[in-house]
This record gives C-alpha cells, structure tokens and sequence, in this order.
C-alpha cells in the first residue's frame, strides 16, 4: 500500500479502477527513466501527474457514495439525478426519512454520463428526469410528451469556463480547445457565453468528456480550457492552477428542473405533489440550520463538510414553484434557437 506520491515514483504504469468492478478508469504511464532520483517528486511533469491522479482518485470516490446508473427493480419513483451539490435537498430527505414521512417510496440514482441519463428516461427506466432548463426545453421540445414539474435551484458560480492561462477580453478564447460533455449544461454554458460575446461555438475547439472527467484533461494540459460545474469545479481549479474567465454569477440562467412525461404526470399527481413537499421541507431545514444540513449530507455525497459548504454558497434553491424557470426559460429560448 503506498500514498500517491510514493506510487508515482515507484511505478511504470498507475491503473486506476473505477467504480463499478472490473471497470479500469483510466490508465496513467509514468514517463520517468529508473534508476529515479528522490528530487523527482519536485519536477513539474511528475507533479502534473500526481495532481492529475488526485483528481481521478476523488472523482471516483464520489461516485462510489452515489447509487449509480442502474435502477434497481422496484414500484419506487425512480429520479435520475447528475453529480450537483445542488441535489443535495434530495440527500438530505433520504437521510432524515422524509420520504418515508410522506409514504413515498423514491429512489434517486446518479449518473455521471448525462446521456445514459436522458436515454433511460426515454427508455421508462426512470421516472422524473433531473436536467437543467436548457435541456429541459431540448427534450420537450423533441419528445412533445414531457413538462417541467418543479424548479429546484439556480447556479451563482457553481459552474464556469476555467482556463490554464488568463484569456481577457474572453473573445481571445477563439481557437483554443476547450473540454466540456456535449449536449448538456457545460455545452450550453459555453454557447451562451459565447453568444453573448459576439461568438460561436465553431469559433473554439470542442473536447467531447464525460464530467467527471474534464478536470483531468485541463490538470494533464491536454486542452486549454473546460466547462466544468461542482462536484468537480473547485478541486480542478485548485489541481490545475487555472483562471476562472467566467461563472454563472456573470450570467444567471443556469438553473435545474425536474422533467416527467405527460401521461407519468397524469397518473401520478399525488406522488409529484408530495416529491415537491419534501423538497421544500429539506430547503427549509437548510435555510434554518445549514450546519446539521451539511453534516448529513457531506458524508452521503463524498465531500467533507467544508467543500459541500462551499459549494452551496453557489446554489439558490427555489421551493419547487417554475415561477422563476418561466423567466429563464424565456432567455435561455433565445440561445437554444
């Protein structure tokens, strides 16, 4: 058993496992001669590496707290969620018994892939589908069998466009290679930052990745910049050393939602009236006691207490009314067309 550190300079090779057995995550070469000198550990490219490794190993990590991507056979409501302290309500709900409170049986499974997400949805292997409004809009507008059924928040920094060198004015963003999952917020968010600089997405290099796995392409200076959003924002920013060119609290749009299908809507009112009950009785609790909120739920989503703090201070939760996703929505149209 060896420290990271230590298994770098001893190693040809680091294999890291993901979370799922038998599932390699990624494959690190260490391109170090032996015999290895101790001052090794201070060169900038093994210090590249071990950074890089630190993210993998926390990405992980995270996932594994999370029931991930497979539901189980059940009669519960099956809620698809993506990696976002910003669900944290839902944690909080399971942990405190909420849902049994209000004889509601739900589970909530996590995906890091946001399209095996969406394609679930559409395959009925999950209920009430977690996107933000952007997608929301996407999917309704192309299934024409769906409507948003709550509002559940809105990112004030939560996610941004990061950089490993300072890019300003951002329009000198044009040509780098940017990482970002396509089809998805870090998608969009990047379009509307475009967008509202006088660019466009053809104007950049897109680096199609998973989320989760963005940070390590800017860590490893495989690209020049990524879209990333908490969980996994802050620790890139920190391993990589990067420029933070813009966040949500420039441009205040990026909001989450819950989608279900009409006749799921129809059939299942009660179900969706007491889903919104328990949201807003665990944002309330948050509003009221943040510390004992963050204490239950940090542990549930991998983060220590400090880094989930922090992360919410970027989040305003909506009590589940879409008031405001109808103001969003509208300014977000404008992008999408």
């Amino acid at each position: 058993t060896h420290d990271i550190e230590e298994a770098l300079f001893l190693s040809k090779r680091v294999v890291v496992m993901g979370t799922r057995p038998g599932i390699v995550r990624e494959i690190l070469d260490i391109p170090f001669s032996y015999p290895r000198k101790s001052t090794l550990r201070f060169d900038e490219e093994f210090q590249k590496i071990r950074r890089a490794l630190s993210y993998i190993i926390r990405s992980e990590t995270i996932k594994s707290k999370l029931s991930e991507g497979e539901p189980v056979e059940s009669s519960a409501l099956k809620i698809g969620l993506y990696y976002w302290p910003g669900n944290s309500p839902f944690f909080y709900a399971q942990d405190k018994g909420l849902f049994d409170k209000y004889s509601l049986p739900i589970e909530l499974i996590s995906f890091s892939d946001n399209r095996q997400k969406i394609d679930y949805w559409k395959s009925d292997k999950i209920d009430i589908l977690n996107v933000t409004v952007d997608t929301a809009l996407r999917l309704i507008k192309e299934t024409s069998e769906a409507e948003i059924i709550a509002g559940l928040n809105i990112s004030h920094g939560g996610d941004a466009l990061i950089s490993r060198e300072n890019i300003e004015p951002i329009k000198k963003i044009k040509g780098k290679k940017i990482a970002l999952e396509k089809g998805e917020i870090s998608e969009f968010f990047l379009k509307y930052v475009l967008y509202k600089n006088g660019l466009k997405l053809s104007d950049v290099v897109i680096k199609d990745m998973k989320g989760d796995e963005i940070g390590t392409a800017l860590i490893n200076g495989s690209v020049d910049a990524a879209v990333l959003w908490e969980p996994w924002l802050s620790k890139a920013i920190e391993l990589s050393r990067a420029n933070i060119i813009v966040t949500s609290k420039d441009y205040p749009v990026f909001a989450d939602v819950l989608i279900a299908k009409n006749d799921f809507i129809k059939n299942h009112a009660e179900e969706i009236k007491k889903l919104k009950n328990i949201w807003q009785e665990s944002t309330d609790f948050y509003s009221k006691d943040k510390k004992d909120f963050i204490r239950s739920v940090a542990p549930i989503v991998g983060l220590s207490s400090q880094e989930l703090s922090q992360q919410l201070e970027k989040i305003e939760f909506f009590d589940g009314s879409i008031d405001e996703i109808i103001r969003i929505s509208k300014e977000v149209e404008n992008v999408i067309e």
